[in-house]
């Protein structure tokens, strides 16, 4: 009998989760950085499996911290034929505590994987 492969990760500043070796994809993440001027940069990266992938999308959320939760402040989608996909958007943001949530989906035939990733937090 065989059993697939599963690894488990925590993380104290976006939750735990349990992350199961993915059959479309090598690695996605979901990043954000802000410039002294308050333009934030954010980004989510998935690479695909060559000669399995088809096309990615994804769909970036911009969140800031608000109340004791996560609001989102703007979003953007895109997408990709091919194997891998970096989206990237800037927009200007007022002083706060922000994230990116980058969810993606990797399609390879008819087959979709669907991850959710979030970047740390980021202070402005």
């Amino acid at each position: 009998m065989l059993f697939g492969l599963l690894s488990v990760s925590a993380s104290a500043e976006t939750g735990d989760f349990i992350q199961v070796e993915a059959a479309n994809y090598s690695a996605a993440s979901a990043n954000i950085s802000i410039s002294r001027s308050g333009i934030a940069t954010v980004n989510g990266i998935a690479i695909g499996k060559h000669g399995i992938t088809t096309q990615v999308s994804m769909h970036l959320y911009l969140q800031k911290y608000k109340n004791g939760s996560w609001t989102t402040v703007r979003d953007w989608t895109g997408s990709k034929d091919g194997t891998s996909y970096s989206f990237t958007k800037n927009t200007a943001v007022s002083k706060g505590k922000y994230r990116t949530n980058a969810v993606i989906k990797v399609y390879a035939e008819k087959r979709c994987e669907k991850v959710k990733k979030y970047s740390g937090n980021k202070l402005y």
